[in-house]
């Protein structure tokens, strides 16, 4: 288990038990109480308790969620934590949090020297995880710095203060550092999260004329390669500003996650059916991303003026759906039609114009 993973158990039992009784909700919870929780009481009662290693990384996980922000400390009882009152439904869903600790930029030397960090002191266990401090010469023989520490020391400085690593200073100059939660979140989530941010930005709009969401989108079957075609024509073709996004797994009526894209629906299988079926060939990009329940599907169609109005190359189709050799397609809204006369007249303009431009 990594440290990320550890200490989110960790606050999710310690959740539990806060609520579990009118003392741990008043009080708070302790280390005794959340290793009997996740452990077992054996190892609680045991006298190796407080050198243990699952101690040292109940109380690691505890330090760092507190730093954070998401645990507070009784103030009289010092060790006992209950969850901080802002974070209320965080042992369900990490991903406001990650979003929050992944906003801090960092330039390319704090962000090397939290890699190296963090290579050298996290360490998985099969039922826990643990971070521990490293010495200076490890970190920067593996950063391979020609200043060494006189680049080094203001940098740990700045990444303790901004509580992505926990470091201990002293003269000489020495330090000795270990990775923070906080750390692992900002090196390991960050392209989860901003891609979640700009999924859920996506989602907040629903369809535009730019966008459009499907639960599934499947190429097996004549009628199902001319739905695909259709769409990415529409989206292609349609006069607006901004990027053009057909997004995969989302239910219309929830408008939630639903279920993971087809494995089969690849950027080359995508690419091989633009180029049978559309003309001018439509260029697209297509990725499989990490979303909060699942993978999604994120497929850009990317507009070239100058080859426009794009249209079908190619009849294919069945009963059901079908699209025809030279048809043109635009979303009105988040409906695909056919254009109107003037629309089409001005695709043919637009198209005129970009060619003569580049001429």
């Amino acid at each position: 288990m990594d440290f990320i993973d550890w200490a989110e158990h960790v606050f999710s039992e310690l959740v539990v038990l806060h609520k579990a009784d009118s003392f741990n909700r008043s009080i708070g919870v302790d280390e005794r109480k959340l290793a009997a929780a996740i452990f077992g009481e054996a190892l609680s009662r045991s006298p190796d308790f407080y050198t243990s290693r699952k101690r040292m990384a109940i109380l690691e996980a505890l330090d760092d969620l507190k730093r954070c922000g998401v645990l507070e400390e009784h103030s009289g009882s010092r060790g006992f934590y209950k969850p901080s009152p802002r974070v209320r439904g965080l042992e369900r869903d990490f991903i406001p949090l990650w979003q929050a600790i992944c906003r801090d930029g960092l330039d390319p030397d704090q962000e090397q020297l939290l890699k190296a960090v963090a290579e050298l002191s996290h360490f998985e266990e099969t039922d826990f995880g643990r971070v521990q401090e490293v010495g200076d010469d490890p970190v920067l023989a593996s950063l391979g710095w020609a200043e060494g520490m006189d680049k080094a020391w203001p940098i740990v400085q700045e990444l303790d203060n901004g509580g992505l690593i926990k470091a201990v200073m002293t003269s000489g100059p020495s330090f000795e550092a270990r990775v923070t939660y906080r750390g692992l979140v900002w090196l390991n989530k960050r392209a989860f999260t901003v891609e979640a941010m700009f999924i859920d930005e996506l989602v907040k709009e629903w369809e535009t004329t730019s966008v459009e969401f499907k639960r599934e989108v499947h190429t097996d079957t004549p009628g199902e390669k001319a739905e695909l075609t259709k769409d990415v024509l529409a989206l292609v073709n349609t006069q607006a500003s901004g990027q053009r996004w057909l997004i995969v797994g989302f239910d219309n009526g929830t408008r939630e996650w639903a279920c993971p894209p087809d494995p089969k629906l690849t950027q080359d299988h995508i690419e091989q059916l633009m180029s049978v079926y559309t003309d001018p060939v439509i260029d697209v990009r297509y990725e499989v991303v990490g979303y909060r329940d699942g993978k999604v599907g994120k497929l850009e169609v990317l507009r070239n003026p100058k080859k426009l109005p794009y249209h079908v190359k190619k009849s294919v189709g069945d009963a059901r759906k079908r699209v025809e050799e030279g048809d043109v397609f635009v979303r009105h809204g988040s409906q695909v039609e056919h254009p109107t006369p003037a629309e089409l007249r001005a695709l043919e303009e637009e198209g005129d114009r970009a060619r003569a431009a580049s001429s």
